[in-house]
């Protein structure tokens, strides 16, 4: 509600309405993600590095380099494919919120639009949907 009228006016409402759907339903995947896997292995972990040390300092510290190195390959590729799913859901929501536009409003396209612009602003949005998720695929 506090973005300018240009903003609506350059984003389809039904791609507006997915991105606060996708948000809402981001929000308890996260926080089970949390509670599911990030503790269980965070423990499991400070246990192993105790258990380690406990044996021998230099194990302790062989676990710990391996933890950072696979830390760091992990945030590395977390942000090269962040930028690929990012273009994907801003294709989907595109997409839904073509589709959305479209049949909320199909009796003013069957009545004022040509049939053939709207099959190609369709397969507009198909193609470049379907080029994201072939993109962040590879």
């Amino acid at each position: 509600m506090q973005h300018s009228q240009a903003f609506y006016n350059h984003h389809l409402p039904g791609a507006i309405v997915n991105k606060v759907k996708d948000l809402t339903a981001a929000i308890p995947e996260l926080l089970a993600l949390v509670v599911d896997q990030l503790l269980p292995t965070l423990l499991t972990v400070l246990i192993a590095l105790g258990f380690l040390a406990s044996v021998h300092v230099y194990f302790a510290m062989a676990l710990a380099l391996w933890i950072v190195c696979y830390i760091s390959a992990s945030i590395y590729f977390a942000q090269q494919s962040q930028s690929l799913s990012r273009n994907t859901a801003e294709s989907r929501s595109k997409l839904s919120g073509y589709y959305v536009d479209l049949f909320s409003n199909i009796l003013t396209v069957r009545l004022f639009s040509a049939y053939r612009i709207e099959k190609a602003n369709t397969a507009h949005y198909l193609s470049q949907f379907v080029a994201a998720e072939r993109k962040k695929d590879r």
